[in-house]
């Protein structure tokens, strides 16, 4: 028959897909994934005036939207649980970086 499922070979390789991505995300903004989970110690805080790549105040501008989309996805949470544990810390100080 013709079957319409996805090889595991390729369920695989869109895993290992995800997995870089997030490492690259992780990368250039290492409080980012983290706040996905624990979003308060970001959305605490006024919002800043500016902002720069790779800083937690660049996490705040993109958190309310990518939160919405976030919790949709089905396994995504569980995901960066695994990665990140339930609650995680991060960097959340928005007063010591440079804004542009």
């Amino acid at each position: 028959g013709n079957n319409k499922q996805p090889s595991k070979e390729k369920i695989d390789e869109q895993r290992e897909q995800i997995e870089r991505l997030l490492d690259v995300i992780h990368e250039n903004n290492p409080s980012m994934l983290p706040a996905l989970l624990n979003p308060m110690p970001i959305k605490s805080q006024s919002k800043p005036s500016g902002w720069s790549a790779g800083s937690p105040a660049e996490v705040y501008q993109i958190l309310n939207d990518s939160n919405r989309c976030f919790v949709r996805v089905p396994g995504a949470e569980a995901l960066l649980k695994r990665r990140f544990g339930e609650n995680p810390t991060y960097d959340s100080d928005m007063s010591r970086h440079y804004f542009y």
